[in-house]
């Protein structure tokens, strides 16, 4: 069996995305994004109305959807996607795997920007960090000193 590789990192997304279905559209929870897709979570009669007469999703076999998203900061992105992939994480709560498909350039340069700037957050050490470190390490060296 191939090994599955991660090739893009996921950062944490906190919002609501809007799913257009046959039925109209679909409130999800927006978990996480990567420059390829999203993260999805949503409990078990929003998952059946998505992804309607479907017994397993697989990559082989994936849904189409449209999303519609917004991130914090930076606006509201409008993409085609692909489902493929569905989690079971509690008793009520679905993860739901989403790559993108069909995606504007600006969107994608949008997506870019955001998670460019998570990771960045993400990595930067708070001033109060910075402090600590440096008292460690002056810390550690009167202990080698003596």
């Amino acid at each position: 069996m191939a090994r599955g590789l991660i090739y893009h990192t996921q950062v944490n997304a906190q919002g609501n995305a809007s799913v257009l279905t046959g039925e109209g559209t679909i409130e999800a929870k927006l978990e996480t994004i990567a420059r390829d897709g999203i993260t999805l979570h949503c409990d078990r009669l929003t998952l059946d109305t998505l992804i309607p007469n479907v017994k397993s999703v697989a990559p082989r076999s994936p849904q189409a959807l449209k999303v519609s998203f917004g991130l914090a900061g930076f606006g509201r992105i409008d993409a085609g996607c692909q489902a493929f992939s569905v989690q079971r994480l509690s008793r009520e709560t679905y993860a739901l795997s989403v790559k993108f498909v069909s995606i504007t350039p600006l969107a994608t340069s949008v997506v870019d920007s955001y998670v460019n700037r998570q990771l960045l957050h993400k990595t930067e050490p708070s001033k109060e960090q910075a402090h600590r470190s440096s008292a460690i390490n002056e810390a550690l060296k009167h202990l080698r000193a003596a």
